[in-house]
């Protein structure tokens, strides 16, 4: 075991400062040329999450902001549906300034793909293509009212349809649109499926075209309704939300809700669990004839119900049996890095034809931070200071609050110029700079310990598990 003195380089607090917006929109994605003068609301929500008691301002701006952007209507084109939080908002104009040139282009190509003509009239995009964004909102709003008080729900917004509404009404819209969906599915689990053919392939956070992949390299079949397991904790959590926020004014909504998060807490514990593998299948399609066809290809999205309460529905031989196999997974040699955690097992390194940015060689500071919040939630505290210090060294090495980093099959950090057809990564992304200044906050100027090599990290595993039993 040794020791490493912090340095935090470069400097989290004022990047983020760069990635605020004016105008009470609350942060744009990233500080560089791809996602700023945007507000995505999943990046929103983990941002505010992540300072929930560092800035409840900016927090309360995030949530105001969503609030007013809450669908209203039923568009295929831009995926909007009433009570869904959007994914992606454009405007054409920022404090009374038109956006960069190289944004507009951005803004110009989207509107031909997501918007109809009344948007692109406007110059203004607002797309939906999000299935976790609507529980992301209601959970966000749950854990803002534990910390802070409810008075924000009767703050009053103005709505997409010009209507003045409380964000109180926007948890109910939302809850409802959440309660829709899931009601619908024949699965019993929070799925997706696009109705504009030239919409994002998926609507969970790895939404790239191949973050969700067989093991073959196939592809969902996308055309039918697709599940993420890395979702189905947050709809769990989200419900729970939305039934405390509710409270006794409504005990009949709030006890359906409650029945609704502990119906997919089971589903997904029985239908996603692989007790021949021992981990979580990363996801689901359907074959042609309707039948559930698991995505049996190991990624981190398992690690991702730790920081849910979907385990509480378990007995406690049970819990430990999941919690102790997500642990091994996350902690060996086919997911841990000395910069975080991969988000494809290693073993999947040749899955595609070139470095995906969320394969085998593909760390993201975001996910790893998420996994170290799971894992403390759970109760496993040295673990997660572990992963939070994993995530500065992946920042003061790579030099930037990046959006990810790639690291190859021997462990090093590589450039992404030197891996085929990997992307290159937004410098300065608004995710990656919340969570190193909430591991910051957590940890201040200490030194701890790094668990070096696969010996170290057994050790520190074994000690918890022992504990927990």
């Amino acid at each position: 075991m040794r020791h490493e003195r912090e340095h935090f380089y470069p400097s989290a607090l004022r990047d983020f400062r760069s990635v605020r917006a004016p105008e009470g929109l609350g942060v744009f994605a990233s500080g560089d040329r791809h996602f700023d003068n945007a507000v995505f609301g999943r990046d929103s929500i983990e941002v505010a999450e992540d300072l929930l008691g560092k800035d409840p301002d900016l927090v309360e701006t995030v949530i105001l902001t969503l609030a007013r952007l809450q669908g209203t209507d039923d568009r295929a084109v831009s995926e909007e549906e009433p009570g869904k939080i959007h994914h992606e908002f454009r405007p054409g104009e920022v404090a009374g300034k038109p956006i960069p040139r190289h944004s507009a282009a951005i803004l110009d190509s989207l509107l031909e793909r997501w918007s109809d003509q009344a948007g692109r009239a406007r110059k203004e995009l607002t797309y939906y293509g999000s299935v976790d964004a609507t529980p992301g909102y209601l959970r966000l709003i749950g854990r803002f009212c534990d910390e802070h008080g409810n008075a924000i729900l009767s703050r009053v917004v103005e709505s997409r349809a010009g209507e003045r509404t409380t964000v109180r009404e926007t948890v109910d819209r939302a809850a409802e649109w959440l309660t829709r969906n899931l009601e619908a599915s024949r699965s019993g689990l929070l799925e997706y499926r696009r109705r504009n053919p030239r919409s994002l392939k998926h609507f969970y956070w790895k939404d790239s075209g191949t973050g969700l992949l067989h093991e073959d390299g196939a592809e969902p079949a996308i055309e039918r309704p697709v599940g993420a397991t890395a979702v189905q904790g947050l709809a769990v959590d989200a419900l729970d939300s939305a039934a405390q926020l509710v409270g006794k004014s409504d005990s009949a909504q709030a006890e359906r809700w409650k029945r609704l998060g502990a119906h997919v807490a089971r589903k997904t514990l029985s239908l996603l669990w692989l007790p021949e593998r021992g981990y979580f299948a990363s996801g689901f399609d359907r074959c042609s004839d309707g039948r559930l066809r698991l995505v049996t290809t190991e990624s981190s999205d398992q690690g991702l119900l730790l920081d849910s309460a979907i385990f509480q529905y378990e007995s406690p031989s049970e819990y430990q049996g999941h919690v102790s196999a997500i642990l091994r997974r996350l902690c060996s040699s086919e997911f841990m890095t000395d910069y975080g955690v991969r988000s494809r097992a290693l073993r999947h390194a040749t899955l595609t034809d070139h470095a995906d940015y969320h394969g085998s060689f593909a760390v993201w500071p975001k996910e790893t931070h998420d996994l170290a919040r799971g894992m403390r939630r759970q109760g496993f505290s040295r673990l997660a200071d572990e992963l939070e210090r994993r995530n500065i060294r992946a920042v003061n090495e790579s030099g930037a609050n990046q959006e990810l980093l790639y690291v190859d099959e021997r462990g090093h950090l590589v450039d992404y110029r030197s891996l085929p057809g990997a992307r290159r990564p937004e410098r300065l992304q608004a995710w990656t700079v919340s969570a190193i200044l909430e591991a910051k906050r957590r940890r201040g100027s200490r030194g701890l310990p790094i668990f070096s090599g696969a010996d170290g990290w057994k050790r520190a595993l074994e000690t918890e598990l022992l504990e927990s039993i």
